[in-house]
């Protein structure tokens, strides 16, 4: 085994190389002859290791003589002498990680090395480059076989011509629901009893089935759903108390439905001068407006007789009592009416209005445009290849 040292002194050096003489390992290099010409690196192949001596430069320059060796040598095992009473542990951190440093041998205060600690960790890195040597002769023996022996004759493989068919595009509308994700709520009430809120909901319960599993809850305890037609896809459920909506509703989430038609039935009790009837216990539900409120689409049933469009003035912006109990909600809020929508426009100061006999398709279409019916395409009629050829070849 050949390695290199740099020791405080020549004799020094040749001390300890007499003693490895006897293991078969000897200081072959001089490293401070290496450092001084790194040309002759190169012919250094067959060094193991290097055995580097802390008295060979001055503390301070112990981190550079190891920066420059490990350039120049990167794989090397290094092994550090130093007297045990000159120990210095915040360098021997920085050696092991900075520079790979793998052993230290400690010198007593007489002078005497471990030199059996020694010869067992050249031994041990010998061995180990032994093996990596063997390991890669076998690797590349293997290879080299691999590469004599001729791989088999190909198979001769005759293709046979299929005529294949072209797919022609040709566009088709095609009318499909989209599906709505999570729970959209939308809640209809009647600005007078009897407006019809029951029955429009009933209505876009039936229409919003298709676009997702929908549920129509009533909570004014008319019990009038029981009339209703089942549908596919659309559950019916009344309520028996205000106080179960809420739990009704995180039930219908938890369930799988993505819609809800909530009919609140006459929610709010208006004067005809369009003031809230303070006389009346129940002139607003406080519970049920909580929920009211959470609503993406609010819907209002009204009529336009003259003594009734006065009413719909409770939900004119600016109104404080309206806005003091659901606050700004003009963006989500619009009416139904019987006639003179126009007209009802323009007492709301702009709040939407629709005929109740608009068709349910342009109604959803325009209050929710996130679920409008997509345009798809289809793929239909299908040619033979050869069919084509002629035109393509212009004959």
């Amino acid at each position: 085994m050949k390695t290199a040292g740099l020791f405080e002194n020549n004799e020094v050096m040749a001390g300890i190389n007499k003693f490895l003489n006897k293991f078969d390992i000897s200081i072959t290099y001089n490293m401070e002859e290496l450092l001084n010409n790194v040309s002759n690196i190169s012919s250094c192949q067959d060094l193991e290791a290097i055995l580097i001596h802390s008295s060979a430069r001055p503390k301070e320059q112990h981190k550079k003589l190891l920066y420059n060796i490990r350039a120049i040598l990167p794989n090397i095992l290094l092994i550090w002498f130093c007297h045990e009473n000159e120990k210095d542990e915040q360098f021997e951190a920085w050696a092991f990680s900075a520079v790979g440093l793998k052993h230290i041998i400690y010198i007593n205060e007489n002078g005497e090395i471990p030199v059996n600690r020694l010869v067992e960790t050249l031994t041990a890195e010998h061995e180990r480059l032994v093996q990596l040597e063997e390991a890669k002769k076998q690797k590349q023996a293997v290879n080299t076989k691999l590469l004599r022996v001729k791989p088999p004759p190909k198979e001769k493989i005759v293709e046979k011509v299929v005529e294949k068919k072209i797919i022609v595009e040709k566009e088709v509308i095609v009318d499909r629901p989209t599906v709505v994700k999570g729970l959209l709520k939308i809640a209809t009430f009647s600005v007078s009893p009897g407006c019809g809120s029951t029955s429009m909901a009933v209505r876009l319960g039936k229409y919003l089935s298709q676009h997702g599993k929908t549920a129509v809850i009533e909570v004014d305890g008319s019990d009038s759903l029981q009339f209703a037609k089942p549908t596919a896809n659309c559950d019916y459920r009344a309520l028996k108390k205000p106080e179960e909506l809420g739990d009704a509703l995180y039930e219908l989430y938890r369930s799988g439905f993505n819609i809800t038609v909530t009919d609140y039935g006459c929610l709010f009790k208006i004067n005809s001068d369009g003031s809230l009837d303070r006389n009346q216990e129940d002139s607003i539900n406080r519970v049920l407006l909580k929920e009211f409120i959470k609503a993406d689409v609010k819907l209002g049933m009204a009529f336009t007789a003259p003594w009734q469009l006065e009413k719909l003035k409770f939900f004119t912006p600016g109104n404080e009592v309206f806005e003091g109990l659901c606050g700004k909600a003009y963006e989500e809020l619009c009416f139904l009416t019987d006639g003179e929508e126009d007209k009802a426009e323009k007492d709301l100061n702009g709040i939407k209005c629709f005929s109740r006999d608009t068709d349910t398709d342009i109604l959803i279409q325009t209050l929710l445009p996130d679920i409008a019916v997509p345009k798809e395409k289809k793929q239909q009629r299908q040619y033979g290849i050869f069919r084509l050829l002629p035109r393509i070849r212009g004959v």
